[in-house]
């Protein structure tokens, strides 16, 4: 019979991506409202070192200044109700607050003032631990948030399951009936399941977790003038948001082939499969086509190897190349062949 390739459906893998996109906007709009107000003071507070303090006229129009923040991030920096602070303002209990087309725009200095008035900022910190503080308090709220993120993974995960057993099934349909699948084919992927649940639940974890940890080094690094970043700290850390996304859209293309991956191969092995013929892609994106985006892959890789040279080469499922097999390997669109007679198999 003729077998076609057992894949992840996009659908499943749009669901994730779209999941671990709104965990990367919440994880900036927290660095946005949480820590850059206390990073760019940081920051200023170098410069001042540095140079002369600027007139309070000129420093409201300087590029690289922070003078004004908005209602909005002072009630972030201060833990309160933007309401609160926009009221403070009306009644006068901010020194400096300005209304420019119906927008609070209230001095830093006039924002730190009024926190230790009320009692939310400490005087006797540093801004440093200040910073850590915060930080310690936003990885608190993401190992919280985890709970939901777990849910979905096991969500997803079940999906890639049942999508994968669907076509399974759908494959090997005219050859047998579907009760003896349930016995033999299925053994052991219960196991399999939940193991792909807390993979994917492991590596959404480390997202928040990374995050939060570079921007610490940054920070510490900048502030120590250990390192200076081209484009200054705010930039490098949006372009680590940049880098942060791609590796969550990495994640679930990579998790989604993976887990269709092992549900194959168990399935096939219970069924009696040994081998299977290895298939690639066929275009630009194969890693070893000279033609292509990655000419020239190391073979031996561990991570990803030439899958252009494996075309039509039979290999034992227990006995896979050093990258694994097809769909194991990072961001493989291979996939697995099986060589067996079903007749003599079963």
């Amino acid at each position: 019979m003729k077998f076609k390739p057992i894949t992840p459906n996009p659908h499943d893998v749009a669901f994730l991506r779209k999941k671990m996109m709104e965990l990367i906007r919440r994880l900036y709009a927290d660095y946005r409202n949480e820590l850059k107000p206390l990073i760019l003071k940081m920051n200023k507070e170098n410069r001042e070192e540095a140079t002369e303090r600027m007139e309070e006229a000129q420093k409201a129009f300087a590029k690289d200044s922070v003078q004004y923040l908005t209602a909005f991030e002072a009630a972030m920096q201060l833990h309160v109700l933007k309401i609160a602070i926009v009221r403070a303002c009306q009644a006068n209990q901010i020194p400096g607050a300005i209304n420019t087309d119906g927008e609070w725009l209230i001095p830093e200095d006039a924002v730190y003032d009024y926190g230790v008035k009320i009692g939310k900022i400490d005087p006797e910190k540093s801004l440093m631990e200040r910073f850590n503080d915060r930080l310690n308090k936003l990885n608190k709220k993401y190992e919280d948030l985890m709970q939901s993120y777990e849910n979905m993974a096991e969500e997803f995960t079940e999906r890639m399951f049942k999508d994968a057993k669907r076509k399974f099934i759908k494959q090997f349909g005219k050859e047998m009936k579907v009760d003896v699948l349930k016995q033999l084919a299925e053994r052991g992927l219960k196991e399999a399941f939940e193991a792909e649940v807390q993979r994917n639940v492991a590596l959404i974890k480390t997202i928040p977790s990374k995050y939060f940890e570079k921007i610490q080094e940054m920070v510490i690094a900048s502030s120590l003038g250990q390192q200076k970043f081209e484009g200054g700290l705010t930039q490098a850390i949006q372009d680590l948001t940049h880098t942060t996304r791609n590796r969550a859209k990495l994640i679930a293309r990579d998790q989604s082939a993976k887990a269709v991956s092992t549900f194959t191969q168990m399935r096939y092995e219970n069924l009696g499969c040994r081998k299977y013929i290895w298939r690639n892609a066929r275009d630009r994106r194969v890693a070893g086509n000279p033609n292509g985006l990655y000419p020239d892959p190391d073979p031996k890789s561990k991570y990803h190897g030439n899958h252009w040279d494996r075309e039509g080469k039979v290999y034992e499922w227990n006995n896979p190349p050093p990258d694994g097999n097809p769909g194991m390997p990072i961001n493989c669109r291979c996939y697995a062949e099986p060589i067996f007679d079903i007749e003599e198999e079963i």
